[in-house]
């Protein structure tokens, strides 16, 4: 640490501060002649982040030395105060800035992207059903360490209409997202080029596990990947698993690749997995056309341009439109690959590239129940699926009003009905 005073330079011993630490610097010296009671001092301290030269930032302290002088120090008259020879204490503190702000108890308003890191570091603040955490700024995260997940998160976060871009998320043991549970509230928050790295669990960019509810959020761009033994793969969530889950009014768009490179998985443009024998919620939901799936699993699992697997859970009003390419045998649904529940009001219009022989269905590769349409024991709720099926070469190009189920051998190619 450096302090300055005129022309007179004292260096002290580095101080190294912990995160929430508050430290105190202490400074007494012997004033030069010249100086009186109206002389203003400035006091600059240099700080950095341990390991990091490029993040070093100065603060500044000004007062005159009349403000700055220590009273108890005099060992002569006052009319010696201001001279050479007589001690002056000086005392500063400086306090990190965590990048946020705590608003009020319990409530942090996130200003910068070590803001985020910070709170996500405390159990206490992550696992606390009464916390909000709220953005105030985009946030680049793609020249910060790999994102760690939270193990837990209880609160609220409001992405406040911003967006994190670049961040890249490590697996903790098998799973991996912004939280390996969401039992609390995400909302607002936009996730842009964001990377999930090969993880044999569950995977979602925003949760792993979601037990409560993801609303109005997007992923724009990315890249997710699984790879193991009942592993679970969505944009958003890996398995959205118990009756009080909620994913509604969420969008995966722009250049997002999902790569399912082995194992036993299910995965889906949205959720790997929605419910386990519960009725968790799929609302107004959307996968656009240029989100890609890549799948070169063992052929066990389901597949589906939104969910995967529905197992009692409820899809209303979405609709899938990526492409899936399925390079090893797979259950493949444009919709969903594999349902047991209720499915209402949504569509595909997806493009299933297969090579290599499977299941496939234009919304779902079988069961669950549809709105509005008896056929084969599954009732269809004013759903529907556009497509012209090509297989072999040979054109069938009637509209699939209902359900569909057919094996299929290397080459068949499922693509948009115009």
């Amino acid at each position: 640490m450096v302090i300055k005073s005129n022309s007179l330079t004292l260096s002290m011993t580095s101080l190294e501060m912990a995160k929430n630490e508050v430290a105190y610097g202490y400074l007494s010296f012997f004033p030069i002649t010249d100086l009186t009671k109206d002389t203003e001092l400035t006091f600059t301290a240099t700080i950095e982040k341990v390991g990091d030269s490029s993040s070093t930032e100065t603060i500044e302290k000004k007062g005159k030395i009349s403000e700055l002088y220590n009273a108890e120090s005099v060992v002569a008259g006052d009319e010696y105060k201001y001279v050479a020879g007589k001690r002056y204490g000086i005392s500063f503190m400086l306090v990190a800035d965590l990048g946020y702000e705590e608003t009020e108890a319990g409530k942090y308003l996130v200003k910068k992207e070590d803001g985020l890191i910070n709170l996500a570091s405390e159990p206490t603040v992550m696992t606390n059903a009464a916390t909000v955490i709220t953005l105030d700024a985009d946030l680049d995260m793609s020249t910060k360490e790999a994102w760690v997940p939270v193990t837990e998160f209880k609160g609220i976060l409001d992405g406040n209409g911003k967006t994190i871009s670049g961040l890249t998320i490590e697996a903790t043991g098998n799973d991996a997202g912004l939280f390996i549970t969401n039992n609390g509230i995400i909302k607002n928050l936009t996730l842009k080029d964001v990377t999930v790295k090969q993880v044999s669990g569950a995977a979602g960019a925003f949760a792993a596990i979601n037990t409560g509810t993801i609303q109005n959020c997007v992923i724009d761009g990315g890249a997710l990947t699984v790879n193991g033994t009942d592993a679970k793969l969505g944009a958003i969530t890996g398995h959205n698993q118990t009756g009080a889950s909620m994913i509604k009014d969420c969008k995966v768009k722009g250049n997002v690749v999902l790569t399912v490179a082995g194992g036993k998985v299910n995965a889906g443009g949205l959720a790997g997995v929605n419910g386990w024998w519960s009725k968790a919620q799929i609302q107004g939901s959307s996968i656009d056309k240029e989100v890609s799936f890549v799948y070169r699993g063992n052929g066990e699992g389901a597949i589906g341009g939104l969910v995967g697997w529905n197992v009692q859970g409820t899809i209303t009003g979405c609709y899938s439109l990526m492409t899936i390419t399925a390079f090893t045998a797979v259950n493949a649904g444009g919709l969903v690959g594999g349902n047991e529940g209720p499915v209402t009001a949504s569509f595909a219009a997806s493009e299933i590239v297969a090579k290599a022989s499977g299941n496939i269905g234009g919304l779902v590769k079988n069961g669950g129940t549809f709105d509005r349409m008896l056929f084969n024991f599954c009732a269809f709720w004013h759903c529907f699926c556009y497509h012209l099926w090509n297989i072999n070469g040979i054109s069938d190009s009637k509209r699939m009003l209902f359900y569909v189920r057919r094996s299929f051998e290397s080459g068949w190619k499922l693509t948009n009905f115009n």
